[in-house]
């Protein structure tokens, strides 16, 4: 196995944990949650996206080849992995759109009380 395989194998545990992370984020957005129990989880996807745009830039180097490379369609596998991720993305988002709305709601229905 060559280096640029073996940074391939790195950054597709990379993107399975990014995107079990995101199904658990999506879970927990469901309910009424405080940033506390968000920011952990977020963090963590944070830095899992560092490592992943780090190894991203070693494959580059191990494989400076502009032709396609034997491992394209592995990449292809990785493009459609991160679509997935945008999607439970755009999930979580709306999720806190929806219940973010509802505290605030309910935070300016307590203020406006004598």
């Amino acid at each position: 196995m060559d280096a640029a395989e073996k940074i391939l194998e790195k950054m597709e545990e990379i993107l399975n944990k990014i995107i079990a992370n995101a199904e658990t984020l999506n879970e927990i957005s469901k309910m009424v949650i405080s940033e506390e129990e968000l920011t952990p989880l977020q963090n963590d996807q944070d830095d899992l996206f560092n490592q992943l745009l780090e190894l991203d830039a070693e494959f580059s180097k191990a494989s400076p080849d502009p032709h396609p490379h034997p491992l394209a369609a592995r990449r292809e596998k990785f493009d459609e992995k991160l679509k997935l991720f945008e999607k439970l993305n755009q999930i979580f988002i709306d999720n806190l759109k929806t219940t973010h709305g509802l505290i605030q709601f309910d935070f300016s229905k307590i203020r406006k009380q004598p």
